[in-house]
């Protein structure tokens, strides 16, 4: 404690700095399983649509649904009806009521019957969309996949920059620690020496160096700590 005292602008700027390394760390991690989180836990993006053609039979389209639900990668198949979907419009349309209600008739000749397709994995995605397209009464196959990877594209990069700057905050953290170790040792040379003529071990020399080291760390998880949970 004496050491951190007599190089206390220093000590105290080697602790903000660890404080900052710590606090950056933390958001990028973070930042980092919260987009992986969301990209798992996102249903609606693991969801194929599959337009049904307007002149297809009931059977038909019975027929269809029991198809896709035997596919490789089909966890349920769910048929929208042209009346359910126009009521889905409704409720996702709040402020535009109105208009909605208004030109019902229109929209009901644009708006199609689908199957919502939930499916295991993306991985195996392109063989279940070319399954679903051979099935007589599939109009249109969308699927989410762009969206997809433009979020794992996002995650990696922000892996990858987390990395990036976990190592180089490290580097930063360990030079400016050595430093301030350093400072102290210069300061403390003729104590130092002393002790060497009196046969102190290397342990017994740099134990409190050692001791200093782990109270910055301390106190800057004591700082960051606060800080990462606002």
């Amino acid at each position: 404690m004496k050491g951190l005292r007599r190089n206390k602008v220093l000590s105290f700027t080697s602790v903000l700095v660890l404080a900052a390394c710590i606090v950056v760390v933390g958001l990028f991690i973070l930042l980092t399983n919260v987009i992986e989180n969301n990209l798992s836990s996102a249903d609606e993006l693991y969801v194929v649509t599959a337009y049904v053609s307007a002149d297809a039979e009931e059977n038909k389209i019975l027929e269809a649904k029991e198809k896709i639900s035997i596919l490789d990668n089909v966890k349920s198949v769910t048929y929208v009806s042209k009346s359910d979907a126009l009521q889905e419009l409704k409720g996702e349309s709040e402020g535009i009521q109105s208009v909605v209600d208004k030109y019902e008739q229109e929209l009901a000749g644009y708006i199609r019957a689908r199957f919502d397709i939930s499916f295991e994995s993306y991985e195996s995605i392109s063989p279940l969309v070319a399954s679903v397209e051979e099935i007589d009464v599939v109009e249109t196959v969308n699927t989410k996949l762009d969206l997809y990877h433009g979020i794992s594209k996002m995650k990696k990069a922000v892996t990858v920059a987390s990395s990036a700057l976990i190592v180089m905050l490290f580097f930063v953290a360990v030079f400016v620690t050595l430093n301030t170790v350093r400072i102290g040792i210069f300061y403390r040379k003729d104590e130092i020496s002393l002790m060497r003529y009196m046969g102190a071990t290397k342990l017994f020399i740099t134990s409190p160096y050692i001791v200093e080291c782990f109270f910055m760390g301390l106190m800057a998880v004591i700082m960051a700590l606060p800080v990462s949970f606002l």
